[in-house]
Parts: C-alpha cells; sequence; structure tokens
C-alpha cells in the first residue's frame, strides 16, 4: 500500500492536478484520535479524505484503532459495581466533583496500564524499525524536494505527530504546519519533541484548537451514565496518568500556564466555542466540526487562522 501511495498514486495525483515538474505538492499526514474504533475512524476518514481532495491537498490517514475509551469505560462500571457503589437510582446521582475525582482514581486503577500502552503504540508507529509512520517516512524520502509535508492531529494523534515530527526532522525535513485538534499530548512530551522544532523553523507554523476550561469541566461527553462530567482530557491528565493534574497541551488551563508556548509567533491558538475559529463543543467533536475543519484549511494553505 506504502509504495503504491508513493511511486503511483502521489504521482498520478501530480499530472491530474497539473503541477510542474519542480513545484511542491502539498501532502497531509492525518492522526486520528486513538482511543475511538474502526468505524469512528472510518467516518473521520470518509469526512476529511474528501475534503483534503477538494483543496488540492493529498491525505494519507492513519488508521490505529483502539476502542480504548469504551473498554476503560466498561471496566470503571463494572468495578463500583463489584464494590457496592452503584446507588439504586444509577452513578448520574452522583455526578458532582466529588464523583468524579472518584470515577479519575478508579481509571487510574484500571485503565493507567491500556493509556500506557497506547502511548507506546503511537510511539513505535515512528521509532520501531516497522512502524506504519516510519515506513512511510523511508518512502517519502525519495519525494523529498517534490513534497510539502502538513500534519494534522486530533486528540492521541497529537503524539502519534509528536514522534513523527521528530523523526522527519532528523531526516532534514521542514513541516509546513502542524495542526493539532484537542491534543492529548503531555506537556513534557510535546516540550521534548515539538517544542525544539517550533523554535528553529523545522516546523514553520502550529495552530491548536481546544476546549475552554469551563467547557472541558462539565463537557459531559465520555458517558452520562457513569456519571462524569468532564472531558476526556480530564480524564487522562487526572486519571490515566501517574498522578494527578498531570499537564495535558490540549487543556486551556495548561496551554495559558505554559512558559514559552503561548508567547511564539509561529503559534497559534483558538479557543472552543467562542472562537469564530472552531465551534466545536466536546473533546470529540472537533473533527466533525465545519468551522474547525476550515479553519485547518485556511491555516494549511494560507498559513493564518481565522479570529
Amino acid at each position: 500500500d506504502l509504495d503504491e501511495m508513493v511511486g503511483t498514486l502521489i504521482p498520478a495525483q501530480r499530472r491530474a492536478w497539473q503541477i510542474r515538474a519542480g513545484q511542491p505538492m502539498d501532502v497531509v499526514l492525518y492522526a486520528h484520535g486513538g482511543l475511538v474504533d474502526e468505524q469512528a475512524a472510518a467516518t473521520a476518514a470518509g469526512t476529511w479524505i474528501p475534503l483534503l481532495l477538494s483543496q488540492r491537498l493529498f491525505p494519507v490517514f492513519f488508521m490505529w484503532e483502539s476502542g480504548l475509551i469504551d473498554t476503560l469505560l466498561n471496566e470503571i462500571t463494572e468495578a463500583f459495581r463489584r464494590r457496592g457503589e452503584i446507588p439504586t437510582g444509577g452513578l448520574l446521582e452522583k455526578a458532582d466533583r466529588w464523583w468524579s475525582d472518584r470515577i479519575e482514581g478508579m481509571a487510574r486503577l484500571v485503565g493507567k496500564a491500556r493509556w500506557g500502552e497506547m502511548k507506546e503504540n503511537a510511539r513505535l508507529l515512528s521509532e520501531h524499525p516497522e512502524g506504519g509512520a516510519r515506513l512511510l517516512a523511508d518512502r517519502l524520502t525519495a519525494l523529498q524536494p517534490q513534497v510539502r509535508l502538513h500534519l494534522v492531529g486530533h486528540s492521541a494523534g497529537a503524539i502519534i505527530h509528536s514522534h513523527l515530527a521528530a523523526l522527519l526532522a532528523a531526516r532534514g525535513w521542514t513541516i509546513e504546519s502542524l495542526s493539532l485538534l484537542a491534543p492529548a499530548v503531555r506537556a513534557d512530551t510535546f516540550d521534548a519533541l515539538l517544542m525544539p522544532l517550533l523554535r528553529n523553523g523545522q516546523i514553520r507554523l502550529m495552530a491548536q484548537f481546544h476546549l475552554s476550561d469551563a467547557t472541558e469541566a462539565d463537557e459531559g461527553g465520555m458517558r452520562v451514565a457513569l456519571g462524569y462530567k468532564r472531558s476526556l482530557l480530564y480524564m487522562i491528565s487526572n486519571g490515566l496518568e501517574e498522578q494527578r493534574d498531570v499537564p495535558v497541551l490540549g487543556m486551556q488551563k495548561h496551554f495559558a500556564a505554559h512558559p514559552v508556548l503561548p508567547g511564539l509567533p509561529n503559534a497559534t491558538a483558538r479557543v472552543a466555542p467562542e472562537s469564530p475559529a472552531t465551534r466545536a463543543t466536546r473533546h470529540s467533536g472537533f473533527d466533525e466540526d465545519a468551522t474547525t475543519q476550515q479553519s485547518v484549511l485556511t491555516h494549511i494553505a494560507a498559513g493564518v487562522v481565522p479570529g
């Protein structure tokens, strides 16, 4: 598949778009959130691939679904049931700060190892000799003078792009744009892998789209029946890492507190749902929000983000 993409499909698309010899072609590497199942990943691909093609952007879509969220929530519910902590009226009756804290604590017991495995899979896509992202990078080397690369990552897809961008930069690539949608990458991982590239210009431009903290804290997208009202990023920061309140880049409170990133001239952030650049109201909604999609396309094509 990779050989056909690089050896046949990209040259054929250059001819179809009448891109002259010596003129670069824009290629977008899209990494969806790694916590979704195969159907959700396919739905995202079905939206983004034709959208990118319509703008003369060649799409490469990484499929790496895990379905971790459904598994995790089922295991949390079962763990509370075994302890006899589900009241007669259901978990929703306990949907307050104390109960959300309890759910996050249980998530660490039953889900931390699974989350760690998922992050390791994201790393190995680029760092394992047979990782799919690494094999793609190997084949793109021959096209380097003919290609401009853009990276788009939603949620845990930002973890993939942190490692992939580091690999590409080490091979001499400049990444024209990086678009992160509610990134689920830890701030220290971002600092180690992406911050140096932003500072030295190997990532020319970065745009991030995330929820306001007030929206994030009362997002309710995990599962209503569980009684957990916070977002997935709160669950990761407070429940799936080794301790509470681990800084996650896609959370407004952690982005704003970053000592460098908010002031970088080549980095832009837009906060939903107030910004005209994004109208998402849930963590899972950024990749399907039409306003966010258009802002990403504008960022890729023109290097600017509305609003």
